[in-house]
């Protein structure tokens, strides 16, 4: 990076606690700039004080107004150093801007290429790492005979698609018929066992400076389909393999500079099964968990990385660190005021969810941290159980 680096932030006011990003970035010296649809008003004072500019675009999907914004702040501030967004949902729109505007970083195919799971399949299998049996499959007939040959279950989904959306469990012929096969669905067989994340920050080099796991207790499937609530916590220590298996997806994926969220089942006799990589921060709140973990600020440490170059980040966990939800549609058996009274000094706080994408996950949700994931484990329990 230069002396002064420009950090054009795509969609800053979204995820809500991205802001933090832009705060960060500013205090190790960069310039941040946004764009995104939110009216200027709306957002939060510590990122309107920020931004060195906020260019507000009617919709993030129209990439010619996106386009312009970007035109109009190079032309009054300079070149662009680093374009990002974080987000899922944007990150080819990233890429093409970068290529458009010659800024470094990942290029569009190279991002189309990382969003496929049936592309991610094969650099796992390559590395000679376990994965899920699967198979693009275009058309009806294809998912019959992929269904025939596995056996039920089975699980389906968009190719490229984002998170859980249009994830479906098929457990007999019939179910096929709720899939659009307009668009390109990867089916695999079902595995019995836990979803297991691998979490973290590379620096130069595709160096790890810090990295953590988290188990989900309900798969983000069964939050979308069944509507329950989203649960997850870290763990003390990564379990060995899983971190082999993650050192080896960064290494694969030639990571640098950036956070990962790289998700893998844990069969129930505890070997690890690659599920799909994301080159980008974990969602969920999850950023803030790590945080919590180690009483650390990982915000932080991405911002000095890029900025000044810092490539170490000294920090352990030293807590497990829980989000748990609760859904309006659910009668629980404690009351908010029950579990803020027995677990007080483990509770960081509780809040309602706001009214956005991550609406999905809960309406209501606790922040916990505890050095016993034996007493996290508890709590979760305790905040989750409900009424017959």
């Amino acid at each position: 990076m230069p002396e002064t680096c420009n950090f054009l932030f795509i969609s800053p006011h979204f995820p809500p606690e991205y802001f933090n990003f832009c705060t960060t970035l500013v205090k190790a010296g960069a310039r941040v700039y946004g764009i995104g649809d939110a009216p200027y008003q709306e957002l939060r004072k510590e990122l309107k004080s920020a931004l060195t500019e906020y260019y507000k675009v009617g919709s993030l999907n129209n990439y010619d107004e996106v386009y312009r914004g970007v035109a109009h702040l190079i032309s009054k501030y300079g070149r662009m150093n680093k374009i990002e967004s974080h987000n899922e949902f944007w990150l080819e729109m990233d890429a093409h801007l970068r290529e458009d505007f010659n800024v470094p970083g990942a290029r569009p195919r190279e991002v189309r290429d990382a969003k496929s799971k049936a592309k991610m399949k094969e650099k796992y299998i390559a590395a000679g790492l376990r994965v899920a049996k699967g198979s693009i499959v275009k058309t009806r007939e294809e998912a019959v005979a992929f269904c025939q040959e596995t056996g039920f279950p089975v699980v389906a989904k968009p190719d490229k698609g984002v998170g859980a959306t249009e994830t479906y469990k098929i457990n007999k012929i019939e179910e096929l018929d709720q899939i659009d096969f307009n668009t390109v669905y990867i089916m695999e067989e079902f595995i019995t066992g836990d979803i297991i994340s691998y979490d973290g920050l590379v620096g130069k080099d595709g160096k790890i400076l810090f990295r953590t796991c988290h188990k989900y207790m309900n798969p983000v499937l069964k939050i979308v389909t069944e509507k329950t609530p989203a649960a997850h916590y870290n763990y003390r220590e990564v379990p060995k393999e899983l971190d082999e298996y993650g050192r080896k997806t960064v290494e694969i994926f030639k990571l640098n500079e950036q956070f990962f969220h790289m998700e893998f089942f844990q069969r129930p006799d505890g070997a690890i099964v690659c599920l799909e990589a994301n080159l980008r921060p974990p969602g969920a709140y999850i950023l803030d968990l790590m945080n919590f973990s180690i009483n650390g600020d990982l915000y932080q440490a991405y911002a000095n990385c890029l900025v000044n170059h810092v490539n170490e980040f000294p920090h352990d966990v030293q807590y497990s660190a829980l989000f748990v939800g609760r859904r309006n549609v659910f009668k629980y058996v404690h009351t908010p005021e029950e579990i803020r009274l027995k677990y007080k000094d483990q509770l960081l706080f509780d809040k309602p969810m706001e009214k956005s994408a991550y609406s999905l996950l809960c309406d209501h949700f606790y922040f916990f941290r505890s050095p016993s994931g034996d007493q996290i484990r508890e709590i979760f329990d305790f905040v989750d159980a409900r009424k017959e």
